[in-house]
């Protein structure tokens, strides 16, 4: 009788340094790591080890928004830069779809991002957030959306809180319609807590007539608190 053992050896699909705990958290290096660790790493800790430049990410134009996110991701204070994935008619892309209760995004700026939501609640960073975001600074990022409300800097809708966070030298777009006053420099609409948080030279454009201005608004709907802001000028 002729006996044949097979021995296999399991690889993860996409290797990652880290174990995922606090203690030693997922080692996050590029771009392709932020996506596994975002759609695999749930309640899991993430840590930048690096600044991430998307302008060589190989999965280009196949960015898949992050949903649910219930983990920690620590961006170290390193810069993610030239995230603009996505653009297209109908495209529905930002960074993170939904951080939900638990989930957090920290110390991280984001450089040059480029949004594009044919929906309600456009932003940059996280469409919908009910988890805590804090020290994230959006320098020059270009939101784009079209006859849709509540367009922002950071965050389309909070229901958790935001704290220690600025968006500085950024662009709202309207590409079909008129600038309306569902566009606001941090966040669209806010539920949760906002504290000790800026903006400063935010400009509205509608492509449509090229008209301008400029706001420093935080939110443009409150249904909850705000406390410590600046607005810069």
């Amino acid at each position: 009788m002729l006996l044949i053992v097979a021995l296999f050896t399991w690889v993860p699909i996409w290797a990652i340094d880290g174990s995922g705990t606090s203690a030693n958290p997922y080692q996050i290096t590029s771009a392709e790591d932020l996506a596994w660790f975002g759609q695999n790493a749930t309640n899991k800790y993430g840590k930048l080890m690096n600044d991430i430049d998307f302008s060589t990410y190989s999965a280009s134009n196949d960015w898949s928004s992050i949903s649910n996110f219930s983990g920690t991701l620590d961006g170290d204070g390193h810069t993610i830069s030239n995230f603009n994935h996505g653009r297209g008619e109908g495209a529905r892309y930002t960074l993170f779809e939904s951080v939900i209760s638990g989930g957090k995004i920290t110390n991280l700026v984001l450089s040059s991002p480029w949004a594009f939501y044919q929906d309600n609640y456009c932003s940059v960073l996280v469409r919908f957030n009910a988890g805590t975001i804090s020290n994230v600074l959006v320098d020059g990022a270009d939101v784009e959306c079209g006859n849709y409300h509540f367009k922002s800097g950071l965050v389309g809708q909070n229901n958790g809180t935001i704290e220690d966070c600025a968006v500085v030298n950024t662009t709202l777009v309207n590409r079909y319609n008129r600038i309306d006053k569902t566009l606001a420099g941090l966040v669209g609409e806010n539920k949760g807590t906002i504290s000790r948080c800026f903006t400063y030279n935010i400009t509205l454009k509608n492509l449509s007539d090229g008209n301008k201005s400029s706001s420093f608004c935080i939110s443009n709907r409150f249904f909850s608190n705000l406390v410590e802001f600046v607005f810069l000028k």
